[in-house]
């Protein structure tokens, strides 16, 4: 598989090399795992979700950037379901908006257990009367993990009350990207 190496030492790979691969995880060991997976996974990423059966939408195309600052960039497109209904613009985490609220775009991964990496991720909403606010569940991630060779990311979202999880597999994005 051809290689792509940014300035920031990021490896990459360019998506008609790796779509269709399987996931193959890389559970690191030791007391730097988090780390590890923290760092690895600042940069862009795009691939698909996949909600539960029973939710409206079945699966979407997602774009995101993680920033080392603990931001994040987020846009959702493409959704689809079995029932024929599509959603061009679904919102990335099924909840919140599409970057409306960047001041509360932020994610963090905090902790490593028997299921890897997890963490939370804030999925802000907008509404013109009130602007920007955070719900009262929080977004959670967990299962977090990289492939062996840092281009492959795969992470389960759920809300804190319930709800999901839904299952993202993503590829690396060589440049970076913003969609601000």
């Amino acid at each position: 598989m051809a290689k792509v190496f940014t300035g920031a030492g990021t490896i990459c790979a360019p998506w008609s090399t790796v779509a269709g691969e399987p996931f193959v995880p890389t559970v690191p060991q030791g007391v730097d795992s988090l780390d590890l997976v923290t760092k690895g996974i600042v940069g862009s990423w795009i691939g698909s979700a996949a909600a539960p059966t029973y939710w409206v939408l079945d699966s979407w195309q997602i774009a995101i950037t993680f920033a080392a600052d603990g931001y994040y960039e987020v846009r959702g497109y493409n959704g689809t379901a079995t029932n024929g209904y599509t959603e061009v613009k679904p919102p990335p985490f099924y909840y919140g908006d599409q970057t409306d609220c960047p001041s509360f775009d932020r994610w963090r991964l905090n902790s490593i257990g028997d299921a890897g990496v997890s963490g939370q991720i804030d999925t802000p909403f907008y509404y013109v009367s009130c602007h920007c606010y955070l719900p009262a569940w929080q977004g959670e991630l967990s299962s977090v993990a990289l492939n062996s060779a840092g281009n492959r990311l795969h992470f389960s979202f759920a809300t804190s009350d319930g709800y999901g999880p839904i299952e993202y597999d993503l590829w690396r994005v060589c440049p970076t990207i913003s969609m601000r």
